[in-house]
């Protein structure tokens, strides 16, 4: 009948207010209504062990003696973070008689072998409880010795090893899904003779220098004119770059081409790398140096100049924690000059510097161009100017993406990677209208797993439904085919998918992905795409995959994702301040290796992100 006042939401906010005003930390215990007695109450300062709490239990029996168990004078709960390249330790030490150890020293190794560098010594609390990190590079599948030795005044008192193995995961570097095939139902890239690169309804052609000069979709042109990077000297000088030589194509494969060019321009040069993916993705890295002497920047600004006709709407996306207050949605006004910008346009947005807008598509009913790019490194970040703008001069309509802002002198390089992907980016299935409506064989795409019942990863033959559990890795695979075997009955007429729920945000990572989510994965809210993470998944999929257990999956919550890991798409900025990034490539690979896994079985990839009232960028 006791509880703490955790649960009384109230009693929690007073005893936080009192906190938070200077007052001693308390915790207040509330007793309900109860007939048992209380014989003892004891609050102890840390969490119990499992073996400690089997002795607090079985200190009650009559053969109590025989029951309790010596505890270890020092416990070590080894725990690797993969990021950080650490070995975080939690320890527990006890008493020595009536004296409790000051200090406790950890070294690691292999065998007699320590392992140079691998030792800290660290001061223990009066509880005997505390953790400690050692930065040491640890290999897979090798049996590691950690020694933990506490002290009293300096004399030692207790010696306990250790074996501490990281376990090399089973999906570690796979290569599922990879490789040069195109799946139906894009095709191959071409290189026409005249420069044209084309992949499914869509063509790119490039200016002298490497950037795009135009680009059609959906049987239209969207560019007015060829991309331009110009901007201005300290001095007020105007500046623009320009191309003198056609980009030279440095790699041609049937999933992509690759090209790279230069431009030069005021004592500034930028050299272009490209890439179009089969699916119409450019990838476009400019990195900005001097041409010659020192030279200083005022600003600098890639313009791209659109069709009016085709550039009548705009959706962006913050990348915000308030994902339902990161995005805006409009026609692009009329006016002449600056008619929108990020900075007023969305409030809530995910960096901690600037106004940086991690997507912007712009576009009419049928198609567009969508701009996004994972971060803002190489721009120079203003908290007093937009980083994206649209303009209307003399009846066309320019998406402006300020890369310099405000003065700066290009003292090194600076790299600056974006995207364009013009949209749509595949063709509809038939009859895609009557999804959900028409009769057979029109198929039912409200086969859910945890939406119908029942939930694949849970226990097969359950009373009553469990609903989403965010868990990707079955209780058993038995019981995932029995529960295949209920979801294709309900899923709908024959054709129907097994679609399963998972999530992009809040996804249950199996054990293997212990160490890999100690370094903030999820310290934005959502889930960081790393590249161990992207593989996890696609491994984990296949799983089901390969056994036909599913036809598909449904992603919830999909909401574009921000991180603050620096070993991903985050980034310091010259005062050390972390600037997030975003999640943008590893998810999308994801979707493409798990779209070549149903492709290289001859199935047809059934993949449908979703996200409840958000304004997400099509695709």
């Amino acid at each position: 009948g006791w509880s703490t006042a955790g649960r009384d939401g109230q009693v929690r906010k007073g005893l936080e207010n009192i906190w938070r005003g200077g007052g001693a930390p308390q915790m207040q215990l509330i007793c309900h209504s109860s007939g048992t007695a209380i014989d003892e109450l004891a609050i102890y300062p840390w969490a119990f062990t499992e073996q400690e709490v089997a002795n607090d239990y079985s200190r009650f029996f009559p053969d109590s003696v025989e029951r309790l168990v010596k505890l270890a004078p020092i416990t070590v709960k080894p725990q690797y973070d993969h990021y950080r390249q650490r070995l975080e330790v939690g320890v527990r030490a006890l008493p020595r008689g009536d004296r409790e150890p000051d200090m406790i020293r950890l070294t690691v190794g292999t065998g007699a072998a320590l392992i140079p560098g691998a030792v800290v010594e660290a001061a223990l609390p009066h509880n005997g409880r505390t953790n400690v990190v050692m930065a040491v590079p640890l290999d897979f599948d090798t049996p590691y010795v950690v020694r933990a030795e506490t002290f009293i005044e300096g004399a030692a008192v207790a010696t306990v090893d250790d074996t501490f193995t990281r376990v090399k995961p089973e999906w570690w570097r796979n290569t599922l899904g990879k490789g040069l095939d195109v799946p139906a139902p894009w095709s191959p890239v071409t290189v026409a003779a005249d420069g044209v690169i084309g992949v499914w309804g869509r063509t790119l052609k490039l200016a002298a220098g490497g950037l795009p000069a135009a680009i059609t979709s959906a049987g239209a042109e969207l560019l007015e004119g060829a991309l331009r990077l110009h901007g201005e000297l300290a001095d007020g000088t105007a500046i623009t770059l320009t191309g003198t030589a056609a980009p030279a194509m440095i790699n041609s494969a049937p999933d992509r081409v690759q090209w790279c060019g230069k431009l030069i321009g005021g004592g500034v040069a930028a050299d272009i790398e490209g890439e179009l993916e089969y699916d119409g993705l450019i990838r476009l890295k400019l990195t900005l140096q001097q041409a010659g002497g020192e030279v200083q920047l005022r600003r600098l600004d890639l313009d791209v100049p659109l069709n009016a006709a085709h550039a009548t709407q705009v959706l962006a996306n913050g990348g915000g924690s308030n994902f339902r207050a990161s995005w805006d949605a409009r026609l692009v006004p009329a006016g002449e000059g600056c008619v929108w910008n990020g900075r007023a346009a969305i409030n809530n947005k995910a960096v901690t510097t600037g106004h940086f807008l991690p997507v912007v598509w712009l576009g009419d009913d049928c198609r567009g161009l969508c701009f996004f790019g994972e971060n803002d490194r190489g721009w120079t970040p203003n908290p007093g100017a937009a980083a994206q703008e649209i303009w209307r001069e003399g009846g066309v309509v320019t998406y402006r993406m300020r890369l310099v802002s405000q003065p700066v002198t290009l003292e090194s390089a600076r790299e600056i990677e974006l995207f364009i992907h013009p949209t749509p980016t595949k063709p509809l299935p038939e009859h895609w209208r009557a999804f959900n409506r028409g009769a057979p064989p029109v198929p039912n795409y409200e086969g859910i797993d945890a939406f119908i019942s029942p939930t694949l990863t849970v226990p097969a033959g359950l009373p009553s439904h469990i609903g989403i559990t965010f868990g990707l890795e079955p209780h058993s695979w038995e019981d995932v085919a029995a529960n295949s075997e209920a979801l294709r009955k309900r899923a709908g007429a024959p054709g129907s998918p097994r679609l399963f729920y998972i999530d992009y945000s809040w996804p249950r990572l199996g054990p293997s992905m212990a160490e890999f989510t100690r370094a903030g994965l999820f310290a934005r809210g959502r889930m960081t795409w790393t590249a161990e993470v992207e593989d996890y998944m696609v491994w984990i999929i296949n799983e089901y995959i390969r056994r036909d257990l599913i036809d598909g999956i449904y992603i919830d919550d999909t909401s574009l994702g921000s991180t603050t890991m620096t070993n991903s798409t985050a980034y310091r900025l010259a005062d050390g301040t972390i600037q997030p990034g975003f999640n943008t490539m590893g998810f999308r690979r994801f979707l493409q290796r798990v779209w070549s896994l149903y492709a290289a079985q001859g199935k047809r990839a059934r993949i449908i992100p979703h996200m409840t009232y958000c304004y997400e960028i099509p695709a």
